[in-house]
């Protein structure tokens, strides 16, 4: 059965199924008109005569058919069908608990590959070798490729193999003495090309595929190529093939573009510190720089997810090796630059900014890298029209530099250096120097992002793996499985009470509870929730779906004064449990500050 798939047609009893989406008996496959003949065939080797099928449910939709015979002429009792129907439903539970955890494999896979690659670049920032040889191979693993290679260009335009994991050392030798020129003839050089994702289903019946040694001698079939891009130009590429024919999912795309930004930061990095080699006019001051560059990136991997210790050593670094008098650095809030570090700023000016955040505009150099997103160099500020900012009337401001944080063209920030005395321009060196500096705390910002994001789902995922196994152990103790869902609930959603609540001859009594304060259960059972905008149930019963309160203390139309007290929340959130669109049931989360719940959060 397994080499020979079972079309969806009303000639066997699986397709009989799928074509209905309910269950399915046929008495005597022998005596069945639709029943084709090569299965009544089959029917004959197996001793089969009597079939019933059942499909596998989820949402509504098959992923499956539970099938059952019998060698005699002996139709399945309903009394049976109903049994087996029950076993389908656990079928499904147990599929999808299996799907849900490979799909938390899978993401963890992939998300601690990304962190090892960005350990790698945080230690050997200027090693590319040891960066993109992890690069190759993280990407190999977590896309199940067997094959990953990275071409870099080369002094005559072309490119050539760098790296590479999975190949056979003539096909290594092969590849190498390649250089690649954009073209049709491999998928390095159609990605060259096109300066985008290609995707090659199988290259050995490819027509346009010129490597035939290089196939000959890997044997690959399908093929992906990802450009390693950088202000749009392309400077690199990174290649996968699997020795079979199987395309790449979105997903394993994705990460790879991923992949290829973070070889794009490894290879800036190694750019930066060559044309700081190159630089001997002035020795002295290239080895300040060059070990400034390394102390910032040394606190980076000591301190990856410290920001406060990378921010606080690039703006000492900024003002010592750039002879300026202040720095700040800036991060963006999406609306407001606010400051987050300063090196020997006074009092006085340091409280001013922080009292006065920068809107990105004219107004200011800061501002305008804000808004532009470039460097800005104002040589004097006492003769710019434009400048405004109120910093120059507490500090006499003359000469300001101000360098955006970007990751792509998102703004993470701005660092912002000035001279007091005089107007001294900042030399294109320095100006180089902040614009590094500015990267290294992209990078630490987007280490912290990618950490923060991983933890989120870490947290997610288990609370999720949890249900589903409380639910597959506890199926008929339902108290167990809303304990768990309060509890639950209130830690994703950093809640300070929650209760779930289920309606019962016209009144609604709590059935889980997790933060309730003492006596509060007795009082609770007292009170009569009816449909009204005066509570929270009285809304969600109204409108029959969630509902916030920001501030019950500030809602006007909020009724239920005496609860409150007793409970202490401000924010709550309700969500309706509907069955058929009916109530069933409500479940409340409630902080006892005022902090509203988030998008995300009332999504769980």
């Amino acid at each position: 059965m397994k080499q020979h798939p079972i079309p969806v047609r009303r000639g066997s009893i699986v397709g009989r199924v799928l074509q209905d989406g309910c269950s399915a008996q046929i008495a005597d496959v022998f005596a069945d008109s639709e029943y084709t003949s090569e299965l009544k065939e089959a029917a004959k080797i197996g001793g089969a005569r009597t079939i019933l099928g059942l499909p596998l449910l989820r949402e509504g939709t098959p992923i499956g058919v539970i099938v059952l015979q019998r060698k005699a002429v002996r139709p399945f009792s309903q009394q049976q069908i109903d049994l087996v129907a029950t076993f389908a439903d656990q079928a499904v539970i147990a599929i999808e608990n299996a799907r849900l955890l490979n799909e938390l494999r899978e993401s963890l896979r992939q998300q601690t590959a990304t962190a090892d690659v960005l350990k790698v670049i945080s230690r050997s920032t200027f090693d590319l070798k040891a960066v993109l040889k992890t690069l190759v191979e993280s990407a190999a693993h977590v896309c199940e490729a067997d094959i990953c290679n990275i071409a870099l260009p080369t002094a005559e335009g072309t490119y050539q193999i760098e790296a590479d994991y999975g190949e056979s050392a003539a096909l290594a030798e092969e590849l190498r003495q390649q250089r690649f020129k954009p073209g049709p003839g491999g998928v390095i050089s159609r990605t060259v090309l096109s300066r985008s994702t290609v995707h090659i289903l199988d290259a050995q019946t490819d027509p346009d595929y010129q490597l035939r040694e290089a196939l000959r001698l890997g044997g690959y079939h399908t093929m992906l190529g990802v450009p390693m891009l950088r202000e749009g130009n392309i400077v690199g590429v990174c290649g996968l093939a699997r020795t079979t024919v199987r395309p790449f999912t979105d997903k394993q795309i994705a990460l790879v573009t991923n992949f290829a930004a973070q070889a794009v930061i490894a290879i800036e990095n190694a750019r930066l510190l060559n044309e700081l080699r190159q630089r001997t006019s002035d020795l002295t001051e290239t080895l300040e720089q060059q070990t400034a560059t390394s102390k910032v990136l040394e606190v980076i991997s000591r301190s990856a997810f410290d920001l406060q210790a990378v921010f606080e050593t690039v703006a000492e670094s900024s003002v010592r090796l750039c002879g300026a008098d202040r720095a700040f650095i800036f991060r963006f809030d999406g609306e407001l630059l606010r400051v987050a570090a300063s090196f020997d700023t006074p009092r006085e000016l340091k409280e001013f900014v922080k009292q006065n955040p920068i809107r990105p505009g004219r107004s200011s150099a800061s501002g305008r890298a804000a808004l532009e997103r470039r460097t800005v160099h104002i040589p004097d500020v006492s003769a710019d029209p434009e400048y405004s900012y109120g910093a120059k009337d507490v500090e006499k401001i003359r000469t300001t530099l101000a360098v955006p944080i970007l990751k792509g063209d998102n703004l993470l920030g701005v660092m912002n250096i000035y001279h007091l005395e005089g107007v001294r321009p900042f030399t294109d060196k320095q100006i180089a120097l902040i614009e590094t500096f500015a990267d290294q705390a992209a990078i630490a910002i987007d280490n912290v992002r990618l950490l923060d994001e991983l933890r989120q789902s870490l947290e997610q995922q288990t609370a999720t793996a949890d249900m589903l196994k409380l639910i597959s152990r506890s199926t008929f103790d339902l108290k167990s499985v809303l304990n768990t869902l309060v509890e639950s609930a209130a830690r994703l959603c950093a809640a300070d009470i929650t209760t779930i609540s289920r309606e019962k001859d016209g009144h609604y009594h709590v059935v889980a509870a997790y933060g309730f304060p003492p006596g509060l259960q007795d009082y609770y059972e007292t009170m009569r929730m009816d449909q009204g905008r005066g509570s929270l149930f009285g809304r969600i019963l109204l409108e029959r779906k969630p509902v916030q309160i920001v501030d019950v203390l500030a809602d006007p139309e909020y009724a239920m004064h005496e609860l409150q007290k007793r409970a202490g929340f401000r924010t709550v959130l309700g969500v309706p449990l509907l069955r058929d669109g009916v109530p069933i049931g409500i479940l409340s989360v409630n902080r006892t500050t005022v902090r509203p719940f988030t998008d995300k959060q009332m999504s769980w």
